[in-house]
């Protein structure tokens, strides 16, 4: 899977999933666009990427803010000409009850992982649409929305959910234009967002992290986390042209976790 003269925008890209979609597609050979609010991530991410393909580049976005999100296609598509590949790696959660969500928690954490993932997918397949050329969109959702009992929180898991469904709906309407949409649903992933959360749920349990930690693997089949680079590996099959014929699809990558 080479990406030669491709443009891949990667939210998120300053750690976690998103950095390792970033690094990936660099290896592979497109210039890789990583947007992030993490300034110093994303711009170290960058220049780990500029080894390999010159031209990528960090710039600063909110998906929260639509001015942010259409200015971000905006430049992209000015400076590089053309957008080929998108993915929606932008993402937070809280490990939290039901009984301990708010509003203002709820509220922030669909505001990133569903509203953001919205925004960045409606702006993407406008300049895709204006340029001719298709294209593909990734979102990474989670086995959480797909109703994974280890998810953090029930506001995860919708926010989630909802992912799936809008990228079920957008290939639908996207595929005479050539748009491809896809999700990845990652397992328990050894991300510097898991740590946090297996943190919180540890002390919420009155556990050591380790335990907490060794608890939650017991539970996977294939007894390990999954890691970051096994994610990309995914995001990069669905958006080259092995997998041409393929839109629509939430592609699980956890372990055996989950089967649908």
């Amino acid at each position: 899977m080479t990406f030669d003269q491709h443009v891949a925008v990667v939210t998120g890209g300053a750690s976690g999933i998103g950095a390792a979609c970033a690094h990936a597609f660099a290896a592979a050979g497109a210039t890789v666009v990583i947007a992030d609010i993490d300034e110093p991530g994303g711009q170290a991410v960058a220049a780990a990427c500029r080894r390999a393909t010159p031209d990528s580049r960090f710039i600063r976005a909110d998906v929260r803010i639509p001015d942010d999100v259409t200015g971000l296609f905006a430049q992209v598509a000015g400076e590089l000409g053309r957008i080929d590949v998108v993915v929606n790696s932008a993402g937070i959660t809280r490990a939290t009850s039901l009984f301990d969500i708010t509003p203002d928690h709820w509220d922030e954490v669909m505001q990133i992982n569903t509203r953001g993932s919205f925004l960045c997918l409606k702006a993407a397949a406008s300049v895709m649409r204006e340029t001719g050329r298709g294209g593909s969109i990734v979102n990474i959702s989670s086995i959480g929305g797909k109703g994974w009992p280890g998810a953090s929180s029930l506001a995860y898991s919708a926010s989630k959910g909802a992912v799936v469904i809008m990228t079920r709906r957008a290939a639908v309407e996207l595929a005479p234009l050539g748009i491809r949409v896809n999700c990845i649903c990652p397992g328990i992933t050894d991300t510097p967002l898991y740590r946090r959360t297996i943190a919180a749920v540890a002390d919420r349990r009155g556990v050591t992290t380790t335990e907490a930690h060794e608890d939650l693997v017991a539970t996977v089949p294939l007894s390990r986390l999954t890691s970051p680079e096994e994610i990309a590996a995914g995001v990069l099959f669905l958006s080259s042209p092995a997998s041409a014929s393929t839109t629509g699809q939430s592609l699980n990558i956890d372990g055996g976790l989950v089967f649908d």
